[in-house]
């Protein structure tokens, strides 16, 4: 697969320009299986142009004009694509896993499947295979306009289309399994076949669309009922003065906050309040300023904290069993173990993230000092510098994870020190 410099890459642009404009000498674009990735398209014109098969894994294509552009089985892994107008492009057999396409214009494109025939040649060789399923697991799509996109059988698994507008769309037997679906419109679209399993439904629009409606409707029904703070009746910071005072006075007065089941998801301020020894299970954080929280001890089992940004946060010493962190902004975050006193005694307490999902997620410089990761999804995570030392790590899925720097002393993984 022939790769090409950004000089070369500046130079095709020109020309393809010159193209566009009518102008003597102008070429059109055609990079047909060239290997694309981390070079620099942004706020280039390139619509009309032919990159069918190429690789454009970490690319910036944000801000620019790709309209009816050929991406045909391209690799667009981990790519930025904000803000660009993709209008009627032809994304068949695309894979687009943790790519960020907030506030494009994806109007009218072709997500369908699609095979490259022959794909096997030496010139064609990527590295990667092509099933033919458009791809978008765990990438952030929020607030797109994705109208009358043809993308049945599409694979959004994990992804962030909060927001997006989806209308008149033709979605059949596409995966939505564990999608944040939050505001987003679907109205007159065609959601035969599809599966929203675990898939996030608060303020989604469903008029007019077609598909298994009652069975979509009592999903929604069901998550729009969880609880929230009553602003009239339990007012948040009564809440928190009511929890200082149990942990003030070793639980003699005061009340211990318990959010289980709670979905704090529009409560942005939450990360003023001292969260130390909260229980909250099953509560829903996604998509919250969490930069800095105090959530040291707590317990906080089966919770939701996809897309958060938790930079510099403390969660020493909680539980985190099944938590889903997908694409959250966890930075510098200290997930280690806290000394505590229990009998007389000083432990280290650690962090239990086992069975959580972090896959996307941005963990550079993090702490995981002595915690418990059995089973934890890393997948496509970047842990550069991360700490693990002293943590169990049996079972932890590190799939395309960026473990550059990582510190892996003493670490116990399949029960090998």
């Amino acid at each position: 697969m022939k790769k090409i410099t950004q000089a070369q890459l500046n130079e095709v642009i020109k020309l393809h320009r010159m193209f566009l404009m009518g102008t003597s000498g102008g070429i059109r674009a055609v990079l047909k299986f060239h290997d694309l990735s981390d070079l620099d398209f942004s706020k280039a014109n390139l619509s009309n142009a032919d990159l069918s098969g190429s690789i454009l894994n970490g690319a910036n294509l944000s801000l620019g004009d790709f309209n009816n552009t050929n991406f045909f089985s391209c690799d667009l892994y981990k790519t930025d694509m904000r803000g660009s107008n993709f209008t009627r492009a032809d994304f068949r057999g695309t894979q687009i896993l943790g790519a960020n396409l907030s506030k494009a214009d994806m109007k009218g494109v072709d997500f369908r499947q699609g095979f490259i025939m022959n794909y096997d040649t030496e010139d064609a060789d990527s590295g990667w295979s092509r099933t033919g399923e458009t791809l978008f697991s765990g990438s952030n799509i929020r607030d797109t306009n994705m109208s009358n996109i043809m993308a049945q059988r599409t694979n959004f698994t994990n992804a962030n289309l909060q927001g997006v507008i989806l209308n008149d769309a033709n979605l059949e037997g596409s995966n939505f399994t564990g999608t944040n679906l939050t505001d987003t419109d679907l109205s007159g679209s065609n959601l035969a076949k599809v599966n929203m399993h675990n898939s996030v439904l608060q303020g989604t629009v469903v008029l007019g669309v077609t598909g298994d409606i009652p069975i979509i409707q009592e999903m929604k029904d069901k998550q729009e009922s969880r609880k929230k703070i009553d602003r009239e009746l339990a007012n948040i910071n009564t809440l928190i003065r009511l929890h200082t005072l149990w942990i003030d006075t070793a639980g003699k007065k005061g009340k211990q906050l318990n959010l289980s089941g709670y979905n704090l998801s529009k409560e942005n301020d939450i990360r003023r309040y001292p969260l130390t020894l909260i229980v909250a299970d099953n509560c829903q954080f996604i998509g919250l300023n969490l930069h800095g929280a105090m959530m040291q001890s707590s317990i906080l089992d089966n919770s939701d904290f996809q897309d958060c940004s938790a930079r510099d946060s403390d969660f020493r010493g909680s539980s985190f069993k099944s938590a889903k962190f997908t694409r959250a902004d966890l930075r510098n975050a200290n997930f280690s173990h806290l000394k505590v006193q229990k009998g007389g005694k000083s432990i280290f307490q650690p962090v239990d993230l086992s069975d959580a999902d972090m896959s996307f997620t941005n963990m550079e410089m993090a702490h995981f000092e002595g915690a418990n990761l059995k089973n934890t999804n890393f997948a496509h995570a970047n842990l550069r510098n991360v700490d693990f030392t002293g943590a169990q790590l049996e079972g932890a899925n590190f799939e395309k994870a960026d473990l550059t720097g990582a510190i892996l002393s003493d670490t116990i993984i399949e029960g090998k020190a």
